[in-house]
């Protein structure tokens, strides 16, 4: 009731009973709606508003009434309170704290941001004159939006020119250092995807490092803007673009934090609740799905659980003025949570589940306007089209023109494409060890014959954008990364079963995606795309290997050590790997549920076995590469004893 302070016995009462009186007068205005119409002076919570007839409809007669919480609003920040938080917090709704930062920052003060380090002695006039030259400025923020932001941003490109154009006449507050955080990552971004400045420029890193330090002194652990979730969720896009050393592992904990802020503010609930003006209910809608969305495909790349929010917490709604490849993509995230759930089930759930949302993500793709639809994966996609000119009449002609449109295109069939990867690949992997000579007479033949059509598809995008902006689509490592992981998938089904009739279409495949590897290599000399090829080369080796001793007259059985090495290609395996201490321990294999249920009978796989890619443009039997193996995705402290082939083929995973 008083924390940090002593009361009499007496005024201990006196404050029970007026917060027991403000306890009631809250849960009558629950009740009965009603709202409060004054002006405010100072930070007020804004009260809940009627329950939405949409929920009204859904509760029953003996349903506890709805609560939506407590939002608190001032001055650019926003504090949430769920409807059964303690009565200490309540009592406390409306402290936000909106004191000027104090000149010196103690220790304790400091600690606040510690993930971030300390508070600095930096001043708002010092930190402003990091800033390059106004016109400078203009051509990185412009390079941004052009080729980096057109996979989303909260900070629309007009909202930016406002607060680029504001900076200069601000105060000295909280909030004016975290908007000049959102300008210098901004800046940083543009560095990245600048086609006139080096790859990695070192002004890039520069402008994160300063963006870093206004959040610090910013506060914005504690002042929780709108404004601060959007410059932290655009930290977690440099670091994942950036040649930083862990840069990915920075920015998952980046895009856990922007959640964690979100849930703070109460973005999670949409502000229609609280009455919030047009403008303030759009901003907050476009922030929360911004970061949601993403949070969930980082998490889809690394396997893991989202540090976000079940679907059954949140009801915010889509924003009103997103483009529609936002709100697309959007959708999209939804249903790929549902994917990533069953993922990461520890007991599997009944195959029908799975294919109840392989079959909505099958109609949602189906559903995309004809101006988002890639032409080039269109046509690798042979169980809907079955000619490239029913192919090429649902989708529009490729073109240079508009360099945002293109990236849309590319990228969303990309995330279709490997939310079906991601569900299906454990099915995929089973009907190869279980049918080794034949993987479409397994049960899960059609999940089988979907991996490698999405592979190929995910595969055929690379090539197209590669082809449109061959400089700008090395800046962007997804499109990279999932045609990687779609080259390893055509190795292991020559490696495991190498009398397959689809035998030609994954080395074609695999070939096609080593070439353009090798051929960006001078231009993008990266080691971890030294060490993607390294890998493919060897793949590549084994594969043919396995296909030359199956047409010999009498081929040798593989044994099962064999096939456990190889089911490692696709990640269907527990592995403990130990750095530093020798080769890591026995693979323990881990089998999908032991009922194999009947094939889909809705998914048509009859065409993939039947439409082979032209096989001409294949790459040059290129010589192995002497640089070390290891993962696709750099990592920088590996020890010495895993550049050797066998330790290397025991660390191979398919990464998304």
């Amino acid at each position: 009731m008083c924390p940090g302070e002593s009361l009499a016995v007496k005024d201990l009462f006196v404050e029970r009973e007026k917060l027991l009186e403000r306890i009631k007068e809250l849960e009558e205005k629950v009740k009965t709606g009603s709202t409060t119409s004054t002006t405010p002076q100072g930070p007020q919570p804004v009260q809940p508003s009627p329950i939405p007839a949409s929920v009204k409809d859904s509760t029953s007669a003996d349903s506890p009434v709805a609560n939506s919480g407590t939002l608190v609003v001032a001055n650019g920040q926003s504090r949430y309170l769920g409807g059964s938080a303690m009565p200490l917090w309540l009592s406390q709704e409306d402290a936000l704290d909106t004191r000027p930062p104090s000149p010196s920052t103690s220790p304790a003060h400091a600690s606040s941001s510690s993930l971030f380090g300390p508070a600095s002695a930096l001043t708002y006039a010092q930190a402003f004159a990091q800033l390059p030259p106004r016109e400078e400025g203009w051509l990185l923020a412009e390079s941004n939006y052009r080729h980096l932001a057109w996979g989303g941003s909260a900070l629309s490109r007009e909202d930016f020119a406002e607060l680029y154009e504001s900076l200069q006449n601000t105060e000295d507050t909280h909030l004016s250092f975290q908007k000049l955080a959102a300008v210098f990552i901004v800046l940083a971004l543009g560095t990245l995807v600048s086609l006139e400045l080096p790859l990695d420029d070192p002004t890039g890193r520069h402008y994160f490092d300063m963006a870093r330090q206004c959040l610090v002194n910013g506060r914005f652990l504690t002042h929780t803007t709108l404004i601060g979730v959007e410059t932290v969720s655009m930290m977690a896009r440099y670091c994942c673009y950036a040649a930083m050393r862990r840069g990915w592992d920075l920015a998952w904990q980046l895009r856990g934090l922007a959640m964690r802020l979100i849930i703070s503010m109460g973005l999670h609930r949409d502000g229609r609740t609280w009455k919030l003006s047009p403008h303030d209910l759009n901003d907050r809608r476009q922030v929360f799905w911004d970061a949601y969305s993403q949070d969930i495909f980082l998490s889809r790349c690394w396997d893991r659980p989202p540090t976000g929010i079940a679907a059954d917490q949140y009801d915010t709604q889509f924003p009103d003025t997103c483009s529609p490849y936002e709100l697309y993509r959007y959708k999209l995230a939804v249903l790929v949570k549902q994917a990533l759930d069953e993922s990461l089930r520890i007991t599997p759930s009944p195959y029908s589940r799975i294919v109840e949302i392989w079959q909505a993500l099958v109609k949602a793709e189906a559903d995309v306007p004809f101006e988002l639809r890639c032409r080039a994966t269109t046509r690798a996609m042979v169980s809907r089209y079955t000619t490239t000119a029913a192919a090429d009449e649902a989708t529009p002609e490729p073109s240079r023109r508009d360099v945002r449109l293109a990236f849309q295109q590319h990228a969303l069939t990309l995330d279709y494409c490997a939310g079906v990867f991601l569900l299906l690949r454990p099915y995929f992997v089973h009907a190869l060890y279980s049918h080794p000579e034949d993987p479409t007479q397994s049960p899960y033949g059609d999940a089988y014959l979907a991996v490698i059509e999405r592979s190929s598809m995910m595969i055929a995008m690379l090539r197209s954008i590669h082809g449109l902006y061959p400089l700008l689509s090395t800046r962007h490592w997804q499109f990279w990364s999932h045609a990687f992981s779609g080259a390893v998938c055509m190795a292991t089904v020559c490696i495991l079963s190498p009398g397959s009739a689809l035998v030609t279409l994954a080395m074609t495949e695999l070939e096609s995606v080593i070439a353009l590897l090798h051929s960006i290599l001078a231009s993008l000399p990266r080691p971890e795309l030294r060490k993607n090829l390294a890998w493919l080369l060897q793949l590549r080796e084994r594969a043919q290997a396995k296909i030359s001793a199956a047409a010999a007259p009498a081929p040798s059985p593989q044994p099962a050590e064999d096939a456990f090495e190889h089911l490692s290609l696709v990640g269907w395996r527990t592995r403990l790997i130990q750095l530093g201490e020798g080769r890591p321990r026995e693979p323990v294999p881990s089998m999908p549920a032991a009922s194999l249920p009947e094939p889909a009978d809705w998914y048509d796989n009859t065409l993939l076995t039947s439409r082979l890619p032209d096989a001409t443009g294949l790459s040059p039997d290129f010589q192995l590469l002497g640089a070390p193996v290891g993962q696709p995705f750099p990592i920088d402290d590996w020890s010495a004893d895993h550049d050797n082939k066998d330790a290397a083929l025991e660390m191979l995973g398919l990464w998304q």
